[in-house]
């Protein structure tokens, strides 16, 4: 009997013609009592920064087509090159969905953000690069966008992803607009409880495999 699901968001090296899976055994080892389906994303023509902006297309299709065979409440939203070295924590009691880092968007800010890096030692979430892209989601007027960081791990319940699969959102899934923002702003306006919760080793951009009993993101190849 599964208490978890796990979608595991990867796709196939073009070079092999495999699914890029390198750190499924240890999940599984870690997670026994976790499904895995593995949301394998297509292969899109923009080419691969567009796949890697927009990793919740496929996981949204995927839902679409087949949360039937999904029968926990809890769900963990993967990417391919996240190592979990633990068992997968439950979603605390006052939340739907949560990651590592969750900001919300500063409205006195709208239109007028200073971009900065998050190596940059003066950024703060006022800065985050993606709030740019806002307009692409055409919010109504009183919407507040909203950022989880780093897709590498979201932890949810099932009804955070019925609400993004709603009829609304198509058109905004249909752009290319960068997921962290769009998955959660989506979850947030139809009512998700969204925050954050201790993962100290997941990362947006890199990441060394200490042996720690954590998830890890991103570890490219396998331990």
């Amino acid at each position: 009997m599964f208490n978890y699901t796990c979608l595991i968001l990867s796709h196939k090296n073009k070079a092999s013609g495999k699914v890029l899976t390198p750190h499924l055994e240890v999940f599984k080892q870690n997670n026994p009592q976790c499904n895995v389906h593995i949301v394998i994303g297509e292969d899109h023509p923009q080419g691969k920064r567009y796949n890697w902006r927009n990793g919740d297309q496929p996981l949204r299709k995927w839902w679409l087509e087949n949360s039937n065979l999904v029968e926990t409440e809890n769900v963990a939203v993967i990417e391919w090159d996240t190592l979990v070295n633990c068992a997968i924590p439950e979603v605390p009691e006052e939340f739907d969905l949560v990651g590592a880092q969750y900001m919300k968007e500063p409205f006195h800010l709208r239109g007028k953000w200073r971009c900065r890096s998050q190596e940059d030692p003066k950024w703060t979430p006022d800065n985050w690069w993606w709030w740019r892209e806002i307009p692409l989601l055409e919010l109504n007027k009183g919407e507040q966008a909203c950022g989880l960081v780093s897709l590498g791990c979201f932890l949810m319940r099932r009804c955070v992803l019925d609400a993004v699969c709603k009829k609304r959102w198509d058109k905004v899934y249909s752009k290319n607009i960068i997921s962290e923002m769009r998955f959660p702003t989506a979850a947030s306006i139809e009512g998700a409880r969204i925050g954050q919760i201790d993962l100290p080793f997941v990362h947006h951009s890199t990441m060394n495999f200490s042996g720690e009993k954590q998830i890890y993101h991103p570890i490219k190849e396998a331990q």
